[in-house]
């Protein structure tokens, strides 16, 4: 209102209407109907995006990161952001500027290609100024026969590819998780014991009176998720300095070299303390007691019978295995 009136100062028709508007005649206008607000925000919008988009311009090149989520109404948010360098008062900054979300006609890798594409064409930038593109490393973004990267590189042969380490990390994890049965039963507890308690007020009431614990859920998105979600009910050291390294790769002055020392620090970590770690776990698990031995199985006519598996032999058996398996992962996506 104080825009529409500074300009009724040099608009004779709009000051005459607002000056009627004022006397409280019959439809007096507000500016406040659902609309004109969108009209506003769109306006400010675009606005604001043609000041980006000319920073962008004015830096010339520029990298390119694309990722698409569902809303809660289940429908795909496929965002755009660009990279790039400034250049004021000889002092060089690294600006990274959300420029919107697409509408794209599929999920395959050409209707993304093309919504990318013609998603910068939109905005007014030319694609043969890109020089870098980031997304995950699922198979059909990072995949090498025609997929999204490989379909980008072939348009514009001067762009290169930069994986996002942060998401192979937890796609290491999450890997880990669905080798084994144990660890997705694990979690998957512990997202039910989450859900019982979450789904009536009573219940959490009622938990924040007998503990200090606070629940968690788990995520396949984000790994932080699974180690806060064990976390509350028992911290463990591989899962809290698998976090730590995860947290870091987010830091902005994060640098490939970083992130690689990192990876292979943890490796490192994880191999030489297996054993630690797994005789640790089965240590805390000896508070419960567990009655039920379980035995090899035999072959029909087979007398010989192996020593009993114990419930806490089979355990540090399982988590062995699982540390192996992250080791592996980590070791393999570190580059």
């Amino acid at each position: 209102m104080a825009l529409v009136r500074f300009v009724a100062e040099f608009d004779p028709v709009l000051k005459d209407h607002s000056e009627r508007s004022k006397e409280g005649a019959k439809g007096r206008a507000t500016y406040l109907s659902l609309l004109i607000q969108n009209e506003f925000i769109a306006v400010v919008g675009n606005s604001v995006r043609e000041k980006l988009v000319g920073d962008v311009k004015e830096s010339k090149y520029y990298g390119v990161m694309y990722d698409s989520t569902p809303d809660i109404s289940q429908q795909d948010q496929h965002s755009l952001v660009v990279r790039y360098l400034t250049v004021k008062q000889g002092i060089i900054s690294v600006k990274e500027t959300f420029l919107g979300y697409m509408n794209l006609e599929g999920k395959d890798a050409e209707s993304i290609e093309e919504g990318i594409r013609t998603g910068l064409q939109s905005f007014g930038l030319d694609f043969d100024n890109c020089r870098a593109v980031c997304f995950d490393n699922t198979s059909a973004m990072a995949g090498t026969h025609t997929y999204v990267q490989r379909r980008l590189c072939e348009r514009n042969s001067k762009i290169v590819f930069i994986n996002n380490n942060n998401h192979s990390l937890n796609f290491a994890s999450v890997d880990t998780v669905k080798s084994g049965v144990g660890s997705m039963t694990f979690f998957n507890i512990l997202n039910q014991i989450f859900n019982f308690f979450s789904r009536s007020t009573a219940r959490w009431d009622t938990l924040k009176k007998a503990t200090a614990v606070t629940l968690r859920s788990s995520t396949d998105t984000r790994w932080s998720s699974r180690a806060e979600a064990t976390c509350a009910l028992q911290s463990t050291r591989v899962l809290r300095n698998f976090d730590d390294v995860q947290k870091r790769r987010k830091c902005p002055e994060m640098t490939f070299k970083d992130a690689y020392e990192d990876l292979t620090a943890l490796a490192i970590w994880l191999q030489e303390n297996r054993d630690t770690s797994a005789q640790e776990a089965v240590t805390k698990s000896l508070e419960v007691e567990i009655k039920r031995v379980r035995r090899q199985k035999c072959m029909p006519g087979e007398l010989v019978r192996d020593e009993p598996l114990t419930p806490h032999t089979n355990m540090k058996r399982k988590l062995l295995v699982a540390v192996d398996k992250l080791v592996e992962e980590v070791q393999s996506r570190r580059a």
